[in-house]
């Protein structure tokens, strides 16, 4: 009697351990139904997860305090086998794909917010617009776009404010927008940047407004041979009507430099250590690559907790190099251009396995996403989920070729894209 109903809540499909306790939401006249008996704690806590409940975590990482610093590793997840958060193949509301359509040809998806109401907001980088939809996937409004520069010229990202109100950056004129609504401008100020640097990378915005950026443009500070280098980051909060202040610093990503006598060329090293951030109310998360390490700064910098998940780096074949370079080559214009780009390609000193994290993202109750990389032409998406005192919960799978965008408590916002490229914004049901 208690299958049915949740079972049925569940689109007849019951989660982990509950499925082998329970067989059938209704009797069989040809068979009897057969319940097979689990120890109690277990079925109740199976029958919880199966009603839509939050599901049980087990305390599996192990805490200490280093100078005041919480350190928290993880060798298994906190999900009991079978269980965990799952995301629902079938989208409640799928938008894109229409060539030539002003509200659903998208150019390229870079952020996206989950409104209250069950609508979304999302932000086409490529076309400088940001478009807001209801919860069935309806076009409501959008601001900015090719024709409106000097509103969002650099669009970068968009970010939840309160209700139905989100902030977007616009990157080239340092300057952030808030909108209440489809086009409706709340309020907007400009961006100083440090004076050391001629413009800013947003990363998204804290509860007071004020965002978390770095340098736009590379230190002048680089080594003098030829080979790969991470450059420093400088980190900044830069407040609403304020000055920058210093949070310190972080490895950038990984760069190749080639130094010859009449010319100097950088270029990030393909499939190298890429540094990753995500921003909170409070807080922020940096991920450097080098491992599934995650430092989590406070708003004035300072170090609160580091968040450990040790594991293996996927390995690169042969391969997969060979596929990433015809992406490279794929996206140049000009034959001298591509047979330039296989020339360099001999001298890259390319790793043996991928990053161990690629980007990183907060929901809105607190917990870590870290993407799991995948080699090139892979298109699974996973992600390993960390609760707020940064335990590892486990792993989270969305629909192939998504990327996260947001997520609630109930819902995930993903950029989606089908072999071929083309971009959908897509909701999809989470359950905790």
């Amino acid at each position: 009697k208690l299958a049915g109903p949740c079972g049925a809540r569940q689109g007849g499909r019951l989660p982990g351990r509950a499925r082998s306790a329970i067989f059938s939401a209704a009797p069989r006249p040809d068979r009897p139904t057969v319940v097979r008996p689990l120890p109690s704690l277990l079925l109740a806590l199976s029958l919880l997860a199966a009603c839509g409940g939050p599901v049980p975590v087990r305390p599996t990482a192990q805490v200490r305090d280093s100078a005041g610093i919480r350190v928290v590793t993880s060798s298994q997840p906190g999900w009991p086998d079978g269980q965990g958060w799952m995301v629902r193949e079938t989208p409640l509301a799928d938008v894109g794909g229409v060539a030539g359509d002003s509200a659903l040809d998208f150019m390229h998806l870079s952020a996206g917010v989950l409104l209250p109401g069950g609508g979304f907001v999302v932000a086409d980088q490529g076309a400088r617009e940001l478009r807001w939809f209801d919860g069935t996937g309806r076009f409501v409004g959008a601001a900015g776009g090719r024709r409106a520069p000097s509103l969002l010229g650099g669009l970068a990202w968009v970010a939840p404010v309160g209700g139905d109100t989100v902030a977007a950056y616009d990157a080239r004129g340092l300057r952030v927008v808030r909108f209440a609504g489809p086009g409706v401008v709340a309020d907007s100020w400009q961006v100083a940047p440090p004076d050391t640097a001629r413009g800013v990378i947003a990363f998204g915005s804290f509860a007071d407004g004020a965002l978390l950026g770095i340098p736009a443009r590379l230190s002048e500070d680089r080594p003098p041979a030829t080979g790969a280098f991470r450059p420093p980051l400088g980190l900044w909060r830069l407040p609403r009507g304020g000055v920058a202040e210093s949070l310190g610093v972080a490895a950038g990503d990984e760069l190749f430099q080639q130094v010859g006598d009449r010319f100097l060329t950088v270029l990030q090293l393909p499939l190298g250590r890429q540094t990753r951030f995500a921003v909170g109310r409070s807080a922020f998360a940096v991920g450097e690559g080098t491992a599934r390490e995650f430092v989590v700064r406070g708003e004035d910098g300072r170090v609160r907790m580091i968040v450990r998940h040790p594991g293996p780096r996927h390995a690169l074949a042969a391969a997969d190099r060979e596929r990433q370079l015809a992406v490279l080559t794929a996206a140049m214009r000009t034959e001298p251009q591509r047979e330039q780009m296989r020339a360099l390609w001999k001298l890259l000193p390319l790793p043996d396995s991928l990053p161990a994290h690629g980007e990183l993202r907060y929901d809105r109750t607190g917990a870590l996403w870290a993407e799991d990389p995948v080699p090139p032409g892979d298109r699974t998406s996973r992600w390993a989920v960390y609760a707020a005192d940064g335990q590892w919960l486990g792993w989270v799978t969305l629909p192939s070729g998504s990327r996260l965008l947001d997520a609630t408590a109930d819902r995930v916002l993903v950029a989606w894209s089908d072999p071929d490229g083309v971009e959908h914004a897509r909701v999809h049901a989470l359950r905790r």
